[in-house]
């Protein structure tokens, strides 16, 4: 894990090494101490520029932004009442001028299956979009395997995920809301490589939220063993 190191999430921003931000006294985007651009509060820092398949397919524009501070780090007074108190792992932060270490690759946000989340959603997606044998193919598949569980048991594995990524500190909330199609592929894709980091987010969970989207589509990572649902 690399050291700990302030973070910014920002949207419509074309900044570079040795930028400043505020610049002129403008607001300044939160920034946020941790050390895994992964665990960045998307939801939050991004707001309603934060959906997933529109950041992939290059609708929106965020950068991650290594940056250092110049002056006392404290909280951001857009998020907190109190300013005062000390500032803690996670929390979102300002200073009187941020400077651009770096700008680092998106994909950091993603996490690890960053590459696999992509193709899921620039292939997978337009796979599944309309009348296409594949879409009818997966459709089915959603459909059947729904009837076969049963919606407690999707929704017990949906939360068993979120509260996998919850553990590791990254955005649950982000990832529960991700754009997903017929159920929850991309959130569960997320925390492949968190399987067996907390007691319910097992392999059998992770096959339950993917096995509609293998079976018609295709292994979502090329770890994934082969799985088949015959559709009624």
């Amino acid at each position: 894990m690399p050291a700990p190191a302030y973070y910014m999430l920002t949207v419509a921003t074309s900044h570079a090494p040795g930028d400043t931000i505020p610049d002129d006294g403008e607001w300044s985007p939160a920034a946020v101490y941790t050390d895994d651009p992964r665990k960045l509060e998307a939801s939050e820092l991004l707001g309603g520029d934060g959906d997933l398949v529109d950041i992939v397919n290059g609708v929106v524009h965020p950068q991650i932004l290594r940056v250092t501070p110049t002056g006392p780090v404290r909280l951001h007074s857009d998020y907190y009442k109190n300013t005062d108190g000390a500032p803690e792992f996670g929390d979102l932060l300002e200073a009187e001028r941020w400077t651009v270490a770096a700008v680092e690759p998106l994909a950091a946000l993603l996490g690890p299956q960053a590459d696999h989340i992509t193709a899921a959603i620039r292939l997978g997606f337009p796979a599944i979009d309309g009348d296409s044998p594949t879409a009818l193919a997966y459709a089915a598949a959603v459909d059947h395997h729904w009837e076969r569980v049963g919606a407690p048991a999707v929704h017990d594995a949906e939360e068993a995920a979120r509260i996998a990524l919850r553990h590791a500190g990254v955005d649950d909330y982000w990832w529960a809301h991700s754009g997903c199609v017929g159920g929850s592929e991309l959130m569960a894709l997320a925390a492949r490589d968190l399987i067996g980091s907390t007691p319910a987010w097992t392999q059998d969970a992770y096959d339950l939220l993917t096995s509609p989207w293998r079976a018609s589509v295709g292994p979502l990572h090329p770890d994934d063993a082969p799985l088949t649902v015959t559709a009624h």
